[in-house]
């Protein structure tokens, strides 16, 4: 017993010294399964494996007592799993992290988890955890002086406040280019300008979005960011979508599809079939469209986003209302509603087509219950030009139950709206419906001035309309408003024969002739002459599209609150941009 006693201590010694060397060899393989894990892997193989690691990492870490280092590797985890499109898997580690941490003692490790949190409840749409997660991370990057941490958070916020104001987002994302600037961050500062490319676009000023989103594609090309490389291709795909340039929105597509893997970018490859079905929708091809559409769709759901399955459904509703089957493009919206779209914007996009559905097939009281549902989310949110469209649609119901008075009322607003916006597509048409409508009344004369200002709208007119302006609601094609405008000259002359109105209809007759062959090279991104001198082909259509988005910007900017200057500005360039035209086209002449 005494010869045991005095083993005791050494036998505790050794016992010691193993578990201590136990430990000493997890902490070794904690730390070699953290450096092996590739965070930025491609595949969706490679990223399972990163995960594995990272999580036994952090495992390892916290058995050991290396809480920090714990946290650190469950800050990676939540990344990757938002990666994966596991939002909620996300947010449980980034909240494990946390847990782990003291908050009496804040460091990098915890903004890093906050922002991490922050980017999952924004992918599941819990725009208020967001915030509040994102509040949490600048005011501790403050007080620890941490840059990048900082500039990450600014960036989640300026997410957050483009779905409320584009321009105060547009700030906060500068604010963030700015700080990762200071550290020489290039990833930084690509996801910066990504950014404010998408604050740009929201505001329908798609030259300063192609900077930046060109500046997006150099950096993540200069870091070797293949997806970095692929998300501002798709942007600059989008871009083109604006410009009604539907051939370079296919080619940044297809060079984005060539960089990413199918199975592990769900959203990308949605974003990548969902452009190309609106390119081959507004090309006249929706057949096409739908089976993008529906890939679209497929991909979307395994995001587990509720807003991009929505987008998605009505996509789809749409281009089954482009073909005519009315009873599918029903069930597609209703599905989109039931996604999660209570009374926002894409819900007010929902009920405006539902509306229009209805109008097709006669069904009056239920087009007139959806429209006027958009109608009021569209003046809520402060979407004038949207709005218009409703009210002028909501003036078709009325037309068409034989209220003239309201009908008129309704065009009457819808009008005043889209001269105030400088909205030619839409302005033609409304002058058009107005025509119409007092051809019906008899009205000959009136009948006469508006169907004139629809065809001098028309002929000002340097694009084809789209599938979301009023024209395909009204059949309200360009053959359509010259045949009417006709129409309404040949009453005329059946009742004065001496005025000569017969031969102002065959005046009209030949010149419709020509409007709708430029009409058709137009919406098929033809040259307009073709033979003629590439070179002036190709300055013919530069400046078309550059006409085209500087428009499109006059319309945004007139909806909203504006500085004199800002529009004296806008003109003046938009006027020197008429004049280049208009000489290359007499010269092309």
């Amino acid at each position: 017993m005494q010869r045991l006693s005095l083993l005791w201590p050494i036998v505790l010694l050794c016992f010691l010294h193993s578990v201590q060397a136990a430990e000493s060899s997890a902490l070794a393989l904690a730390k070699q399964d953290a450096a092996s894990a590739n965070d930025e892997a491609l595949s969706l193989e490679d990223r399972l494996t990163a995960l594995n690691r990272l999580q036994e990492a952090a495992r390892l870490f916290r058995e050991a007592g290396e809480w920090q280092e714990a946290a650190r590797a469950l800050n990676r985890v939540g990344r990757l799993q938002l990666v994966m499109n596991d939002p909620q898997k996300a947010i449980d580690a980034h909240n494990e992290a946390l847990k782990l941490l003291k908050p009496s003692s804040p460091d990098t490790i915890q903004v890093d988890a906050l922002n991490g949190l922050a980017a999952g409840y924004m992918h599941l749409q819990k725009a208020e955890d967001a915030e509040a997660a994102t509040r949490r991370a600048l005011s501790l990057s403050e007080e620890l002086g941490y840059v990048a941490g900082k500039a990450e958070a600014l960036l989640n916020l300026s997410d957050r406040q483009n779905y409320l104001n584009h321009a105060i987002a547009l700030q906060t994302a500068q604010q963030a280019l700015s700080l990762w600037q200071t550290i020489s961050d290039k990833r930084g500062q690509s996801l910066a300008h990504f950014q404010m490319g998408d604050c740009y676009l929201a505001q329908n000023m798609v030259s300063e979005a192609d900077q930046n989103y060109q500046s997006a594609l150099q950096l993540s090309r200069e870091t070797g960011n293949r997806l970095g490389e692929a998300g501002a291709l798709i942007a600059l795909g989008f871009s083109d979508y604006r410009k009604g340039d539907w051939g370079g929105e296919i080619s940044y597509l297809t060079q984005a599809q060539g960089l990413i893997d199918e199975n592990a970018e769900p959203l990308k490859m949605g974003q990548i079939t969902g452009g190309l079905g609106e390119a081959f929708n507004e090309s006249g091809l929706p057949e096409q469209g739908l089976v993008y559409f529906q890939q679209t769709l497929n991909y979307f759901r395994q995001t587990k986003n509720p807003i991009y399955v929505g987008y998605a459904l009505w996509a789809i509703g749409c281009t089954y209302y482009l073909l005519g089957d009315y009873s599918t493009a029903i069930t597609q919206f209703d599905l989109a509603l039931a996604s999660g779209a209570a009374d926002g914007i894409l819900a007010a996009q929902c009920h405006e087509f539902l509306g229009r559905v209805y109008l097709a097939t006669g069904e009056r009281l239920a087009a007139l219950r959806h429209l006027q549902f958009a109608l009021d989310v569209y003046t809520r949110t402060v979407n004038p030009k949207e709005a218009a469209q409703a009210r002028a649609m909501i003036g078709q119901v009325y037309e068409q139950e034989e209220q003239f008075d309201r009908a008129a009322d309704y065009y009457k607003q819808a009008l005043i709206t889209f001269n105030q916006l400088s909205d030619g597509v839409n302005q033609s048409i409304a002058y058009y419906a107005f025509g119409r409508l007092e051809l019906k009344r008899g009205n000959y004369d009136d009948a006469e001035n508006y169907l004139g200002q629809s065809l001098s709208a028309t002929e000002n007119l340097r694009r084809a309309s789209t599938s979301r302006d009023l024209t395909v609601a009204f059949s309200a094609s360009v053959h359509e408003r010259y045949q009417t405008y006709i129409d309404c000259l040949m009453r005329k002359n059946a009742a004065q024969p001496n005025k000569n109105f017969a031969a102002r209809a065959f005046e009209t007759s030949e010149l419709a002739r020509a409007r709708s062959l430029t009409e058709l090279l137009r919406a098929t991104q033809t040259n307009l002459a073709p033979g003629i001198d590439p070179q002036l082909a190709e300055q013919e259509k530069s400046l078309r599209q550059s006409l085209r988005v500087k428009e499109d910007y006059k319309v945004a900017l007139l909806g909203k609150t504006y500085k004199k200057e800002e529009l004296d500005a806008l003109t003046v360039e938009l006027n020197d941009l008429e004049n280049k035209y208009k000489g290359v086209t007499d010269a092309i002449r």
